[in-house]
């Protein structure tokens, strides 16, 4: 790894500890600390070009770094974070660009922004500097793209005011655009030492009231600024699609047997429907590599996919249009209703399927869970009580000489565990014999991914009644267990709900607009299913098909063992440290996870018309696309081998974009549970493979299930021999 990585997850971590020491010598080692190294790295990435054009992409547009220190540490290292942004903005309008368009970099103008109007009597020489490194910024013309950045931005304190406070700085440092600052309104104070000279702008001094020259910027368009928008939370809908459909035609009884017969002939002749798409088949693996090999042969440029009825869906691939779609255009593309419409019956107006500000306000709550100082309690608690319980079963079928379906358990682990993260509920699966919620899950899942292939979706289940009625079945089965935990919530006394921490009891807590309206039971249902499927799926399929790789690649297996004997000395399981530190775990992790993606395919619909970068226009309505699944497969980006498992890549390559690197999804929308998912799922490889080795008992024969996410079909049956006492 390179030094510069290394650096900014060592201050990350440094500053994390400053926060939540609890003796204040401690405190002042770390705050010493911190401030050296950052010091220590602002230099070496600002003195030589050369280092900088090498680090500066680094920090501009994938690491939080510059906006965590400006919003979170001392004075003395948020001074040398600004020098730094100054020193690197300030004779390069390329590295201007670069730090507006990412979203890191869109944070850390946001953080200026914010030091900006808290500091204005508080400390002159961050203050000025601030000043000077938007200054920058609007003087390279790029106040447009920053207005529409700050949009984009969760998980900040960044208001509207903020927003009208970085018009007025343009208007003051152009006055060509006709928004000038009133006297009073900024003080102009002198620059802080060490920094390189800078411009000055036009503007009063209030105290001096001494004129000083402008430098003018050239005119652009000035967006029109947000209105305040309260929180806009879509009501359920209590009858599916389905079930509206057949509420009408019994209303009209004398259009039934004309629509029903319409129906069974179209769904009979679906085969000879014209079309490009794909037929869909009982195997996710034929399905993805279709599209694949669609990908390959268009170079993994973009490719126009039709369907009768449903119109031409767009599959991107190049990393440039991804990035378009899930960022730079991020506005224009939403789930819309040809996402709504499928997906309403599960995840009702949660997380995955909602837009706008109802999207921002459950993200931005869901953060509070994602924090590296839960994350250590995570793996010394539930983690590893969870794994003990695991490696009994192990154990068992160990000594039986039985096979153990890895998957199954996997499931269960990440249930448990999560229930216990998110909601503050033992659910104990790992305990019982079957649970029926993750059975009508599954089957309620595939049934929704179907909807997204045929046209003829809600035809078929009319037509196929008993099957509509497991459907019914099954939803009822998931909802009544989200209610379950919701209730059992409730039911506790208020002196201990209000001491609990865990994402449900914020949910349950937060006022949703200006009203005062809070989330419903029924809401709060839908934020519990989105939730589970983010903390339930995602991670036991990664390490499902982690073990199922490692199977077919007994060097690599070999290797990682090696390394985990190495770490743990005479332990039993991690701790959070040697987690993050185990470099080759995490890489098979991560190559497992490229090849075979949690969430294969995902897509949006396009609001406006616009162009992709690659020159594809897009019409407004239309469906956009991204197959994780292909993307991984692309030469250009991961090289010759690309289909190849190799976790040597993870180490010895150069760090991939998240738009190349689609695992976790990217831009505004990327995985806020990602750190969660890397660490419990690292956590668990390493604990079994301290305790045992398994196998998959028929690699080969392993394929995928056809689902909304990406599971190995069937049972993933596997040998264990007991390797150490535990």
């Amino acid at each position: 790894m390179r030094v510069h990585v290394v650096a900014n997850t060592l201050l990350l971590e440094l500053l994390e500890r400053r926060n939540h020491a609890c003796e204040d010598a401690e405190r002042t080692e770390t705050t010493r600390a911190i401030n050296m190294g950052m010091q220590a790295l602002a230099n070496m990435c600002t003195a030589n070009p050369a280092v900088q054009t090498l680090v500066w992409p680094f920090f501009a547009a994938e690491s939080q770094l510059l906006s965590t220190f400006l919003l979170l540490a001392e004075p003395a290292a948020a001074k040398y974070a600004l020098v730094w942004i100054h020193n690197c903005t300030v004779d390069s309008p390329a590295n201007c660009v670069a730090l507006v368009d990412s979203t890191p970099g869109a944070d850390a103008v946001a953080s200026m922004l914010k030091m900006f109007s808290d500091e204005a009597d508080d400390n002159d020489a961050n203050f000025n500097l601030c000043f000077a490194c938007i200054k920058t910024l609007l003087l390279a013309d790029l106040a447009p793209r920053i207005w529409t950045q700050l949009d984009k931005i969760e998980d900040t304190d960044m208001s509207n005011a903020h927003v009208a406070l970085l018009k007025a700085l343009d208007g003051l440092a152009n006055p060509a655009s006709g928004a000038r600052l009133d006297a009073g309104e900024v003080v102009h104070r002198s620059a802080a030492p060490g920094s390189k000279a800078m411009p000055q702008v036009s503007g009063t001094c209030p105290k001096s009231r001494t004129p000083v020259a402008h430098a003018r910027l050239p005119t652009h368009p000035s967006p029109a600024m947000p209105a305040t928008v309260s929180a806009i939370v879509p009501k359920r809908a209590n009858k599916g699609l389905v079930g509206l459909i057949l509420e009408i035609l019994a209303k009209r009884p004398r259009w039934s047997s004309a629509v029903l017969l319409l129906a069974f002939l179209l769904v009979r002749n679906y085969n000879q429907a014209i079309g490009s798409y794909p037929r869909v088949s009982n195997s996710v693996m034929r399905t993805l590599d279709s599209f694949t090999a669609s990908l390959k042969k268009a170079n993994f440029k973009t490719v126009v996919a039709t369907a009768p009825f449903i119109g031409p869906t767009f599959l991107v691939s190049d990393p440039k249009s991804v990035e378009y779609v899930l960022r730079t255009n991020f506005d224009n593309f939403v789930k819309g209703k040809f996402f709504d419409v499928r997906m309403h019956e599960l995840l009702g107006s949660g997380i995955f399927n909602s837009d706008g500000e109802h999207w921002r306000i459950q993200r931005k709550s869901a953060a509070t869970i994602f924090t590296t100082r839960g994350f250590r309690l995570y793996v010394e608690t539930i983690f590893a009580n969870e794994m003990k319980m695991l490696a009994a079963k192990l154990q068992d079928a160990a000594a039986s000489g039985k096979t153990i379906d890895m998957q199954t358990h996997f499931f269960r682990f990440t249930l448990d565990s999560f229930g216990l993260i998110g909601f503050g509920t033992e659910l104990n699966t790992m305990s019982k014999e079957s649970v029926p919620f993750a059975v009508a899950f599954d089957r309620i899942q595939n049934i929704i991914n179907y909807r997204f292939t045929s046209p003829f979706w809600w035809i078929e289940e009319l037509l196929n009644f008993s099957a509509y009625r497991q459907f019914q079945e099954d939803r009822k089965l998931i909802r009544s267990f989200g209610q379950s935990i919701i209730s059992q919530r409730r039911a506790e006394p208020e002196e201990i709900r209000s001491k609990r921490s865990d994402l449900l009891t914020l949910l349950m807590s937060m006022t949703i607009d200006d009203a005062g309206r809070k989330y419903t039971d029924d809401e709060l249902c839908d934020h519990v299913l989105n939730f589970i499927i983010a903390g339930r799926d995602t991670t036991a399929q990664a390490l499902s098909w982690t073990f199922y790789r490692l199977s077919l690649n007994p060097e690599a297996r070999q290797k990682l063992v090696a390394e985990i004997d190495a770490t743990l000395g005479d332990a039993t399981y991690p701790t959070y440290e040697q987690v993050k530190g185990m470099k080759y775990a995490n890489a098979v992790f991560s190559e497992a996870l490229r090849l075979s993606p949690s969430v294969p395919k995902n897509g949006k619909t396009a609001v406006n018309d616009c162009v992709l970068p690659d020159g594809t226009p897009i019409p407004a309505g239309a469906q956009v696309g991204w197959y994780t699944y292909g993307m991984a497969r692309n030469p250009a980006v991961w090289g010759p081998d690309a289909e190849e498992f190799r976790p040597e890549r993870w180490l010895n390559e150069r760090i991939r974009t998240q738009y190349e690197n689609m695992s976790f999804n990217a831009g505004p929308r990327i995985c806020l549970g990602k750190a969660l998912a890397e660490l419990e799922g690292v956590f668990v490889l390493v604990s079994i493979l301290r305790l045992f080795d398994v196998e998959a008992v028929d690699p080969k024969a392993v394929t995928y299930k056809n689902t909304l996410t990406l599971p190995i079909k069937g049972e993933l049956e596997c040998r264990v021999v007991q390797r150490r006492a535990i």
